[in-house]
Parts: structure tokens; C-alpha cells; sequence
């Protein structure tokens, strides 16, 4: 912390993620059975000013289906925000994130936008590359509860299909209720219930120029369904 009560943080993340799809019929044709997204990011926040910090971060991961995991599965991401604070609880950025999603390493314009209201009850808005818009309370100093409206999530893989390299996507948009119980200071557990409003499936060419398509080249996708989620989550 500087004089001015400003953060300077360095932070490396581990990400694990194995998806099991387990698809019938028409739905096995398009989707990977189980795919595999593991890598690590390191990211660094730093003040500039008074009202302006900036936010980088470069990391590599696997993402390909379990049993097709070749070097060109290997994915690099990175990003670099400028931050201004417009309010306590505002604050929205621009700048670049780097991608090889479709091959030759590209940088995208990136959006950053953060809304928090504190209290006896929060309320988030957070938007850099995935968005979730949320409220929360604690019942107790042990127990949190969250409401989720809104959160984007998905899962990608790179595959090989006559031939050619290609890039697998499915997005999620979901709302889900969730608990959080802090047994001890290290040791956390969480539950969620709700629902996956749309699931997108999309497979195209690693080429650039796919990310100047913004066509809707397939009309598939899985309708609303009950989802779940239970973890166990340690602080060092």
C-alpha cells in the first residue's frame, strides 16, 4: 500500500477445469465428449495517479479435448487495462487483450467496468471478458449468500476435424443461488442452484478473419436447463 492507502499486487492463478459433456445423439456429433481448460495467469495491478491504476496480465493454458492434447493446444492470453475510478464504486477501463485462439497472436480492444455498492447488502457489476451481475449479504460473519441475475461463463477446445485446425466454443449464460460457509479462516465450502438460460456450441476455422464473422453460422444450441455446483475452496 502507498500513502494514499493504493494497492500494489502481484498474482499468480492456477485454473483447473475438466468438463465431462456426456452428450446423446445429434448433441455428441458437435460437442467433445470431455475437454480439459488448465493454465496459469499472472497479473499485476499498479497506481498511477490519484484516480488512475492499470491492470496487466499474461498466462498459457491447455485447452483441448481429453484425448487430442497436442502442442498447438497450448494457448496464450493476456491483457493490459487502464482504470479510471470514477466514483468509489465505479470504475471502467480500456485497452488490449492478446489472444492465439485462431492462430497468429492478435490483440483485441477490452472493456473494464466495475459497479459495487457496499452495505448490509452488495451489489457487483463486473465486466472484463466475462460479465456477472450480482447482489450478496452475509447472515452471519461465516455465512454468505448470493444472488447471481446474470453470468457468462464457457469452455473451448482446439480440434483437428478433416484436417483442419479448429477452434471449439460453448458459452453460458446462467442465474443461480448461491451459499458460502467460511468453516475457518483457510478452509471454505459453496453450493449454488439454478439455471443455464442458453448454451451455445461453436466450431470454426483458426483463421482471423473469423473474428471479423459475426454471422450466426449455426442455429445450435442447448435450451434451459438445471444447474448445480458444490465446492470446497482453501486460502493460503
Amino acid at each position: 500500500m502507498n500513502e494514499k492507502r493504493q494497492p500494489t499486487l502481484w498474482n499468480a492463478t492456477l485454473n483447473m477445469k475438466y468438463g465431462i459433456l456426456d452428450n446423446d445423439d445429434e448433441a455428441r456429433f458437435y460437442n467433445p465428449d470431455k475437454i480439459i481448460n488448465s493454465g496459469v495467469t499472472f497479473s499485476h495491478i499498479r497506481p498511477i495517479n490519484n484516480r488512475w491504476f492499470m491492470i496487466a496480465s499474461l498466462g498459457a493454458g491447455i485447452y483441448a479435448p481429453h484425448d487430442y492434447i497436442r502442442l498447438n493446444s497450448i494457448l496464450a492470453n493476456g491483457g493490459l487495462v487502464f482504470v479510471y475510478t470514477m466514483r468509489n464504486y465505479l470504475k471502467i477501463g480500456f485497452g488490449g487483450g492478446l489472444t492465439t485462439s485462431f492462430g497468429a497472436p492478435i490483440v483485441m480492444p477490452m472493456v473494464y467496468v466495475s459497479w459495487e455498492r457496499k452495505g448490509k447488502y452488495q451489489f457487483n457489476i463486473d465486466f472484463m471478458g466475462r460479465l456477472k451481475v450480482s447482489a450478496s449479504t452475509f447472515i452471519n460473519p461465516n455465512l454468505k449468500l448470493e444472488l447471481v441475475g446474470l453470468e457468462m461463463d464457457g469452455i473451448s477446445a482446439v480440434m483437428k476435424i478433416n484436417g483442419k485446425s479448429k477452434i471449439y466454443s460453448s458459452t453460458m449464460l446462467k442465474s443461480y443461488l448461491g451459499a458460502t460457509y467460511q468453516i475457518d479462516k483457510h478452509l471454505g465450502i459453496s453450493v449454488s442452484a439454478g439455471v443455464d438460460w442458453r448454451r451455445t456450441a461453436n466450431l470454426r476455422d483458426r483463421k482471423i478473419n473469423e473474428l471479423f464473422d459475426f454471422r450466426d453460422k449455426t442455429d445450435r444450441y442447448f435450451g434451459t436447463s438445471f444447474r448445480s455446483t458444490a465446492s470446497l475452496h482453501y486460502t493460503f
